[in-house]
Formats: structure tokens, C-alpha cells, sequence
């Protein structure tokens, strides 16, 4: 739900086509620990992964591949 909320709400909002994330995905995304989507909007949590262009390039806080 909360990936939904925020993939095809910001699409839609920036007139772009629905977000999809499936194997081959060019997907640029990040994941974040919370309850709730309200409770990660208020809190902004540490980014657990940031994946940009389909590849990991952040992991807890620090970048990896470099």
C-alpha cells in the first residue's frame, strides 16, 4: 500500500505513467522502517536502501559499489 501510495500518487502528480516494480525495472526507490505510512512521513526515518536505476546504491546509511 504504502508503495502505491507513493509510486503512482508522485507519477500521476508529475504526470508520468504508473511506477512498476518488477525484475528489469529501471526502479529508483527507498526503503525505511515504520508503522505506518504517516508515522514515515512525520518520523522520516534512516534510509534502510536507496536502489537507483535498478542497482543498490546505498545500504544503512552508507553507499556501496564505490
Amino acid at each position: 500500500a504504502a508503495f502505491r501510495a507513493g509510486a503512482d500518487g508522485g507519477a500521476r502528480l508529475l504526470g508520468l505513467p504508473e511506477a512498476d516494480l518488477e525484475p528489469g525495472s529501471p526502479a529508483d526507490f527507498l526503503l525505511v522502517r515504520g508503522e505506518c505510512l504517516p508515522q514515515i512521513v512525520v518520523d522520516l526515518p534512516r534510509r534502510e536502501m536507496v536502489v537507483r536505476g535498478g542497482r543498490i546504491v546505498a545500504r544503512d546509511g552508507e553507499l556501496v559499489g564505490h
